[in-house]
């Protein structure tokens, strides 16, 4: 697709919405699509079952290896979701003291641009001018086991990262990490929570994300179990709601 900029120079838009929406523009299979679903209903509500939700969320479910799936609109969503349910969980279930819970994220991570999430970003640039941050947040380094055993105590509920982190880089975890970060978490009653970007039929990263082929390949090929997903999929099912 091009368009003309404010000086009137002519560009042609290769980038296409990258992380979420790299579809392309007016794709036809996609208008077909819009178009079919809007003659039928545009938006039900959460509220209310339909003949579409079920199925996907058991697709879901299956992908990420978890029997129970709550939908959001967006990565930042999933996150701040996942941050609520496992404070909640070290308070009602671990037996964590009242507003003492904290998640250990890694250095270099990306997980969204709300406050809370930039709040633990270690990008300095991401966080000028939007303090004060929510607290109960520790920072340690992506592969290095050894620091993140460190770090926990009684007082932690989860560890937050990505499987394969991608804002510093495609930087892929050593050989048996995985696995010593899931153990490290059931010794000490810690949710794992892996953050991935599933993309269907996408090759290549961008941002934070990964294909949802390498990003599996890598959590299943380490034989690490995460306790919760915090993610977002894009494109994972063209059916449409009746």
């Amino acid at each position: 697709m091009s368009g003309l900029g404010p000086e009137g120079n002519k560009y042609m838009d290769m980038l296409a919405s990258y992380s979420a929406l790299n579809q392309g523009h007016r794709h036809p299979r996609i208008i077909e699509a819009l178009v079919e679903q809007a003659g039928r209903v545009t938006l039900t509500s959460r509220a209310f079952h339909n003949d579409r939700i079920g199925p996907f969320m058991e697709k879901l479910a299956k992908l990420a290896g978890k029997d129970k799936v709550l939908l959001m609109n967006s990565g930042a969503e999933g996150v701040e979701t996942a941050i609520k349910a496992a404070r909640k969980w070290g308070y009602k279930k671990k037996g964590v003291a009242p507003d003492k819970a904290e998640i250990i994220c890694m250095a270099n991570n990306f997980h969204g641009r709300t406050v809370t999430i930039v709040g633990f970003s270690t990008e300095e640039q991401y966080k000028d001018g939007f303090g004060p941050f929510t607290p109960g947040f520790k920072i340690v380094e992506y592969g290095c086991p050894g620091e993140l055993k460190a770090a926990i105590n009684e007082n932690t509920v989860a560890v937050l990262m990505e499987p394969i982190q991608g804002e510093a880089g495609i930087i892929l975890p050593q050989e048996g990490y995985l696995k010593a970060v899931e153990e490290m978490c059931k010794e000490n009653n810690v949710l794992l929570m892996p953050r991935c970007r599933y993309r269907q039929g996408s090759a290549a990263p961008a941002s934070s994300s990964v294909t949802s082929t390498r990003t599996l390949t890598r959590m299943s090929s380490s034989s690490a179990r995460p306790s919760a997903r915090a993610s977002y999929l894009s494109r994972l099912s063209s059916a449409t709601t009746r």
